[in-house]
């Protein structure tokens, strides 16, 4: 056979080695003593020695407090206490210690060769040490219980591309640079309202809370716009910020101002902005700090009622705002551009640009004025179903009708935008996701 002259294909074979042992301990259905360790080899680490062999590792123990003897008291169905500590570990599968190259060849057969990246062997884990606390609880004959979980995770040696001196022939490399850290809780909530008379109304509470730092890293003065980009970070601040230029309003050219590190009006030129990270300021994060659902269920005799409301807050999001070359698309704001002297004051919506190299726009889509919070409640499902027993010839028939994505209750911003589909904001740019489509299920099911 013959293969097709621009034919590509591609092989990747990785090894791994493993070595694991679990240990697990009850003592008198009171105490609880777990344990794990494992060791792992394989071609994505480095060979230095000071990083082979390293395991990773982690111990777990809980207390079951009603089971004590000592403990007596009636509000109290049940309480335990538990804790863990221990590493894990990650690798990523695009890196290698090895030189990494590719083959080219042009129309005329001409061979060539790209070096992708240069040998490292000091790869290794990107190591994460978790520590974890909990209690879980039940009242008054489990007709009330709390749950709640604090977590603290820390990560280092994690994979970063930094810069290299460029004598050594490559502008940058990928090695275990950075360091971060995640804190928070989650906690569950179920309580029995009532539970008589064919009546049984019941509630579910999560609620979860997180924050994250970068306790490590490269760049100790990155440039504005590369923390508006989103390809830089500054270290002890959240991973996922939001970094944007205070602005300061349109000019009498309709040209947008900001505000610069001595909080001085300045034109919006890109070259006035670029020399301390200080020009931009730190707006929030783009993913919640806060954020959970609420569950209602009621039943009554063979008919039950249920919904599931989330919410999210503690974020921002950025606003769809007019810009220019929407490919066909004109956006509401046109309208309010920018078009003669006295326009400044009462519209924020820049002059369209004069020529391609007019920088009319080129910070105004990441200026403060664009975002918005994002905290929202939304009516994420409602289930309604009515269910017969004991028929002539089914044991069960349940009739159910179910309603999906039902949209925004409340949202924090003024003009009543769904936030959710506009929080994908990363390495600084807006990335909208399609609404998210009600729909509607209806079902019958039969047991025989």
């Amino acid at each position: 056979f013959r293969l097709a002259p621009k034919a590509n294909f591609s092989d990747k074979t990785n090894r791994y080695f493993s070595l694991f042992s679990n240990f697990a301990y009850e003592y008198d259905k009171k105490y609880i003593l777990t344990g794990n360790i494992r060791l792992d080899q394989t071609n994505l680490f480095g060979q230095d020695d000071k990083y082979k062999y390293r395991p990773i590792w982690s111990a777990a123990t809980a207390w079951n407090i009603t089971n004590e003897d000592f403990f007596n008291v009636d509000a109290i169905s049940y309480l335990r206490l538990k804790a863990s500590f221990g590493y894990t570990g990650n690798v990523n599968r695009n890196h290698s210690p090895y030189l990494k190259m590719r083959a080219n060849s042009d129309s005329q057969g001409n061979i060539s060769a790209t070096i992708l990246s240069p040998s490292n062997d000091k790869l290794r884990w990107e190591k994460t040490e978790m520590t974890n606390i909990g209690l879980e609880s039940r009242f008054f004959n489990n007709k009330l219980g709390f749950n709640i979980e604090f977590y603290s995770k820390k990560g280092t040696d994690l994979l970063a591309n930094i810069p290299l001196d460029p004598t050594y022939g490559f502008p940058y490399a990928t090695i275990n640079a950075s360091s971060m850290n995640n804190t928070g809780f989650d906690a569950t909530m179920f309580g029995i309202i009532t539970n008589k008379n064919d009546l049984k109304i019941q509630t579910y509470l999560n609620l979860s809370h997180n924050k994250n730092k970068i306790t490590k890293y490269y760049d100790k003065a990155p440039r504005a716009s590369s923390l508006v980009y989103k390809s830089a970070h500054l270290e002890n601040t959240a991973y996922d910020a939001i970094y944007v230029y205070k602005w300061a309003g349109l000019d009498e050219t309709g040209f947008p101002t900001y505000y610069n590190e001595e909080g001085e009006v300045t034109k919006g030129l890109l070259s006035n902005f670029e020399n301390s990270s200080r020009t931009v300021k730190k707006l929030g994060t783009y993913n919640p700090t806060v954020y959970g659902s609420f569950n209602p269920i009621i039943k009554y005799k063979n008919l039950k009622l249920s919904a599931v409301v989330s919410y999210k807050f503690g974020h921002y999001f950025k606003t769809p705002g007019f810009t220019e070359g929407t490919r066909g698309f004109v956006h509401g704001d046109l309208t309010k551009v920018w078009k003669e002297t006295g326009d400044e004051l009462i519209t924020d919506i820049p002059r369209l640009r004069t020529s391609i190299t007019d920088p009319t726009s080129d910070m105004y889509q990441y200026s403060s004025n664009l975002f918005e919070k994002a905290d929202n409640i939304t009516l994420s499902n409602v289930n309604f179903s009515y269910t017969v027993h004991d028929l002539s010839v089914f044991k069960k028939i349940k009739f159910e009708i179910q309603a999906n994505n039902l949209g925004l209750l409340w949202a924090a911003n003024k003009d009543g935008i769904d936030p959710n589909l506009y929080t994908n904001y990363k390495r600084g740019s807006l990335q909208a996701r399609a609404p998210r489509k009600t729909t509607y299920v209806a079902s019958i099911k039969l047991n025989f």
